[in-house]
């Protein structure tokens, strides 16, 4: 094999998205009626085993203003580097999506790149089917680049489901009065934190909790 695909190039097509993004290539349509312009001499011909007739890929994500017009800045990009890829793109904002999604995960008609959540493979992909399985593809695209870490938590039934775009961390906020009246510090593990749950419950009565989190914070 002469060359594989490298983790820049990948994630070139993809822009930044935000909080725990992830790009999964989905088994669904492949075509989305527009057809290739490009010649024959490519770069992507230069992966052994790759085809150099031209192709067309479909990519979906959703988003704002901002992440639209830096997607689409990265497709040129990406397709000026690689002549004998079309990528056709469908984006909107994010009411909504999710349940567009939904169906076409269940019809087998997603994009081929799909911008998705990291609780999508959970909801969507339980068994490790619904996406592609890159522990299948790994002759063209180089898994080694990414941290051990991260891509397990992209494997659902030992099928490695997507790979991280980007990552986040949430910060928290403790009501230290509240703690005190339940005599208890602030808890620093999961372990400390569900126990306070009990002892909220159990000093302070039911319409306490040691935290909240909103409807979208499961994103």
């Amino acid at each position: 094999m002469s060359k594989a695909i490298s983790r820049r190039d990948f994630l070139k097509v993809s822009g930044a998205v935000g909080a725990a993004g992830l790009l999964a290539a989905c088994g669904g349509s492949g075509n989305a009626g527009s057809t290739a312009t490009s010649t024959a001499a490519s770069s992507a011909a230069s992966v052994a085993g790759l085809s150099s007739d031209p192709v067309t890929l479909t990519m979906s994500w959703w988003g704002g203003e901002s992440r639209h017009n830096a997607y689409q800045e990265a497709i040129k990009a990406f397709m000026a580097k690689n002549s004998t890829i079309t990528i056709n793109p469908t984006f909107a904002a994010w009411s909504g999506w999710e349940d567009t999604m939904s169906t076409k995960f269940a019809g087998g008609v997603a994009e081929d790149v799909c911008q998705i959540n990291w609780n999508w493979l959970y909801n969507y992909s339980k068994s490790g089917q619904t996406f592609i399985d890159l522990n299948s593809v790994t002759d063209y695209l180089d898994l080694t680049q990414w941290d051990e870490a991260k891509l397990a938590a992209c494997n659902v039934a030992n099928a490695q489901q997507c790979v991280p775009v980007s990552m986040t961390g949430r910060i928290f906020y403790w009501n230290k009065t509240t703690f005190d009246k339940a005599g208890i510090s602030y808890p620093t593990t999961l372990d400390e934190l569900m126990a306070a749950g009990k002892t909220f419950q159990e000093k302070l009565g039911d319409d306490y909790y040691p935290l909240h989190l909103g409807a979208y914070d499961r994103m």
